[in-house]
């Protein structure tokens, strides 16, 4: 086979489709099988010509993909893509209604992360040092983030999470720190005000953090892309 093939070596090389893609493929698969549809997913080839490869190119993009698939991603506040600059929501505390809603939502199912990174990165309307804007939102889907470098993507579910693990730190510290007497005034207070507790809350947000976790969870396990075996 002369056709020359290109491999990923960074998640930036990698679109949220590829991704979502290879997170596809059952689970029951032999090491053979997975590593030829792993190639076949990120170096667009079709099976038939990941078998036609030399197994030391195959051995050598396998190793690629799964370093570039464990890379680590930290957010970015901006970034072009297709020649468009596009930023981070400025301030979380800010944020529309709509917003929130359509966040809550686009988090449930994997297939919807483009409709997620549609209301978290819209372009870029104004840039004055390290300030920016951005677009206002009307709740419009940006297609073309189906193929946004899943590097982007991680970045933002690892922040979200790791916002969330923060919370739970900051409420459980600020109740140790509480008197005993004085927090069961507190927690007496908080549950004739709004029929519940301080710990139900704080069990409430734990909760939800895991949920987050377990919906997330793919981003944060080691990938194992199979091996060529005789």
């Amino acid at each position: 086979m002369n056709k020359s093939i290109i491999v990923p070596t960074s998640l930036k090389d990698i679109t949220l489709f590829q991704f979502l893609e290879y997170e596809k493929l059952p689970g029951n698969l032999s090491d053979n099988d997975r590593a030829i549809q792993t190639i076949s997913i990120f170096c667009q080839l079709t099976t038939q010509e990941v078998k036609q490869l030399p197994s030391k190119v195959t051995i050598e993009a396998l190793n690629k993909i799964e370093s570039a698939l464990n890379e680590e991603a930290k957010l970015e506040f901006m970034f072009e893509f297709n020649e468009i600059k596009y930023g981070f929501i400025p301030n979380l505390d800010n944020i529309s209604t709509a917003e929130f809603i359509d966040i809550e939502n686009y988090q449930k199912e994997r297939g919807d992360l483009y409709k997620l990174m549609s209301v978290l990165y819209r372009p870029v309307t104004i840039i004055e040092g390290k300030r920016y804007d951005i677009e206002s939102y009307s709740g419009g889907i940006n297609e073309d983030f189906r193929e946004i470098p899943m590097y982007f993507v991680k970045a933002a579910m690892v922040f979200f999470c790791d916002l969330g693990l923060d919370l739970i730190h900051y409420i459980q510290k600020s109740l140790e720190e509480k008197n005993p007497k004085d927090l069961q005034m507190l927690e007496l207070q908080a549950f004739l005000k709004n029929g519940d507790g301080l710990v139900t809350f704080t069990d409430f947000v734990k909760e939800t953090y895991l949920k987050v976790m377990k919906w997330s969870n793919f981003l944060y396990t080691k990938h194992y892309c199979g091996q060529v075996t005789s």
